[in-house]
């Protein structure tokens, strides 16, 4: 080559790679959006899985919320109805993020749909649980859990924490109770065994359940919102309606992670009588 065929020869390869880059770009992008698509028909499907409406029971509130970091969440709350008169409430956590916890909240989901009528205490009910969810984890996945077993009738609630975060048990004079573990997370090993507690439940009280992605929500400089705070707001804010305190929490969070993205998915689940 003389020069000037030089100076074209690198032009055109200049402009070869520069097509090529476009095209491997191109073909990211339509990878990527597939992905997206995917993952936003999971979370619709999942988002059909959780609770709508909350259910109509003569003398209590319920109210339940999820707030995704990703498109599909971990997370999972509900509550079923049994023919003896009494309600399943469960709000739990899956080890992980993205699909893979996603899916395994599905499996629980069904699991307790379809065991609604087994009539288990909830210590046996988790038993069974952990079984079955380790049989199809390997030890790979845990998940913690807070399961009750509401009478309706006489307002005593049974109770059974599998690993997770203490639930808070706000009685109308503004004392405070947690309700701590009785067991290790579920399907962390085969043979787990589970405790259970009574709690009676008067007018005005108020069971709040969460996940650690509410109390581990930070701010910029890495401050986390915190139990403490958790507390004294629900200690605040325990004879306002139940949607309004879900929507003053949310928006405390909000403000003080002051845009900072959430790490973990965000799930509440309230019971008052």
């Amino acid at each position: 080559f003389d020069e000037e065929g030089l100076r074209l020869a690198s032009t055109l390869a200049h402009l070869a790679v520069a097509k090529l880059e476009q095209a491997r770009l191109r073909e990211e992008t339509q990878a990527r959006k597939k992905v997206d698509h995917e993952l936003n028909l999971a979370r619709h499907i999942q988002q059909g899985l959780l609770p709508g409406f909350p259910p109509e029971i003569e003398g209590y509130e319920v109210h339940g919320n999820n707030l995704p970091s990703r498109q599909v969440s971990g997370d999972l709350f509900g509550w079923w109805a049994r023919s003896d008169g009494r309600w399943l409430f469960c709000l739990a956590d899956v080890s992980g993020k993205g699909l893979g916890p996603g899916l395994l909240m599905a499996s629980l989901q069904a699991t307790l749909e379809a065991w609604t009528e087994r009539h288990l205490s909830v210590s046996e009910l988790a038993c069974q649980l952990s079984k079955a969810l380790y049989r199809h984890t390997d030890g790979k996945r845990f998940v913690t859990a807070f399961l009750t077993l509401l009478d309706t009738a006489t307002g005593t609630l049974t109770y059974t924490n599998a690993g997770h975060n203490p639930a808070l048990h706000l009685r109308g004079n503004g004392t405070v109770t947690s309700l701590e573990a009785q067991g290790l997370p579920l399907a962390m090993f085969g043979d787990n065994t589970y405790g259970e507690s009574l709690l009676q439940l008067e007018g005005g009280d108020l069971v709040m359940m969460y996940t650690d992605g509410i109390t581990e929500t930070t701010d910029p400089d890495g401050n986390e919102f915190g139990l403490e705070t958790l507390t004294h707001f629900f200690v605040t804010h325990r004879s306002e309606p139940l949607l309004a305190m879900d929507s003053k929490l949310f928006g405390d969070l909000d403000r003080f992670s002051q845009g900072a993205p959430y790490l973990d998915d965000r799930t509440l689940l309230i019971l008052r009588r």
